[in-house]
């Protein structure tokens, strides 16, 4: 992801371009794969601006692993004990594990995790329900704010 990276913060900006649109292709791929959908050119098609900060933005934190060290989200998950979580996976998601997310929600106290049978990456039938009624529950027990 390393040089990925330098590809697409690089002086040619044909080769940037390139980089962005395949980078986009490879997350188009990833993010379709659930039980119904197929890739499609829906991810920053027509804006190269947006395709190419989006591609930045990835290969740069995926270049640099969150600047997290391996297991430190789960081994601190504890300090994340007061903040209410629902955890939503898609069974088919190809850029995440399951088993990363079960072992998340069981390791940040009060955490839920809610797999969605045929989902991907936050796609799949179902998905946008859970994530809405996820939304819903923790509006619902959120105090007024002035002007609401």
């Amino acid at each position: 992801m390393i040089a990925y990276d330098k590809v697409l913060q690089g002086p040619d900006a044909a080769n940037r371009e390139h980089a962005a649109i395949e980078w986009c292709r490879w997350e188009e791929a990833v993010a379709a794969s659930d039980a119904q959908r197929k890739p499609g050119g829906y991810l920053f098609e027509t804006d190269p601006r947006k395709r190419m900060a989006f591609a930045r933005m990835c290969a740069h934190y995926f270049g640099h692993q969150a600047w997290l060290d391996d297991r430190q989200l789960l081994d601190n998950a504890g300090v994340l004990a007061d903040i209410p979580a629902v955890l939503i996976h898609g069974r088919l998601d190809l850029g995440g594990s399951t088993m990363l997310a079960w072992q998340l929600a069981r390791a940040w106290p009060g955490a839920r995790l809610e797999i969605i049978e045929g989902g991907g990456h936050a796609t799949g039938p179902g998905m946008a329900d859970t994530i809405g009624a996820a939304l819903d529950a923790f509006a619902a027990d959120r105090p007024a704010t002035m002007g609401s």
